[in-house]
């Protein structure tokens, strides 16, 4: 009795580590996806506009091919944390639970009256005859602004402002949120504590669009960095994608509503 004793208490130390280093391993097996992922996305936009540079359906190629990847990279990153890709674990299943419906639904009406507030001002200073885009312009709809013939604004709304416009409001707020809010943030979290993890996820996303290291790029990685830090206590909150997916609509709606106040 007293050696089986002796070999319980040497057994638990092994055991303890072998379950640490495993942590350890798949915690930065998350990390390393994830910032596979900046890296991925800069490498195919920046291929596609290289190969491309003449091309129409650059910008359409770019948003496809990058969201789809990403989705790929969800898909991957399901099968390494043994997770099943359903509405409920994902958090978008439409049966919110009683004590977060509210909740829920309060966020997601707040942020769409905001939207619509948003809106009425940017269509108030248009109208008193402030150039808004100025705030955020974009080189793409510079033939707008040089008054270019008719071909070549319709192929700027077929080939840019169209796919820029479903890429921005649709696949941006669906995939990044399920990707970085719905799948990192909780991975990192159950690993890393709530604090370091929600940092690392924020950061991770923030350097997904902007690089801090860059001239010029800080301003913008801060304010992105902020603002995704809302959609994550938003979803710790309530446990839903809803109200991250629509507050990330709401910003990507005010920066695309900037963008093609130039020719409105």
């Amino acid at each position: 009795m007293k050696k089986n004793h002796v070999m319980n208490q040497s057994m638990y130390p092994v055991e303890f580590t072998r379950k640490f280093e495993n942590i350890q391993c798949r915690t930065f097996s998350v990390v390393l996806l994830a910032v596979l992922v900046f890296f991925l996305f800069s490498y195919t936009v920046d291929t596609i506009s290289t190969t491309f540079a003449l091309s129409d359906y650059r910008r359409i190629l770019s948003c496809t091919v990058s969201y789809g990847l990403l989705i790929i990279v969800i898909a991957v990153f399901a099968k390494i944390e043994k997770q099943e890709l359903t509405t409920q674990t994902l958090g978008l299943s439409l049966q919110i639970p009683k004590e977060s419906k509210k909740l829920v639904l309060t966020f997601v009406f707040l942020f769409l009256i905001t939207g619509v507030g948003i809106l009425a001002f940017f269509s108030y200073m248009k109208f008193r005859g402030i150039d808004i885009h100025l705030i955020n312009p974009n080189p793409f709809l510079i033939p707008w602004t040089e008054e270019a013939d008719w071909d070549e604004k319709l192929r700027t709304i077929f080939f840019f402002i169209i796919p820029h416009s479903v890429s921005v409001l649709l696949f941006a707020p669906f995939i990044e949120e399920i990707y970085f809010t719905g799948l990192i943030f909780p991975a990192l979290r159950n690993r890393l504590g709530f604090v370091l993890g929600f940092t690392l996820t924020a950061f991770l996303f923030s350097y997904h669009h902007y690089s801090p290291f860059l001239e010029g790029q800080l301003r913008e990685f801060v304010i992105i960095f902020m603002s995704q830090s809302l959609s994550f206590f938003l979803y710790q909150a309530t446990r839903s994608l809803y109200p991250s997916i629509v507050f990330h609509f709401l910003r990507n709606m005010s920066v695309l509503s900037l963008e093609l106040s130039a020719f409105i």
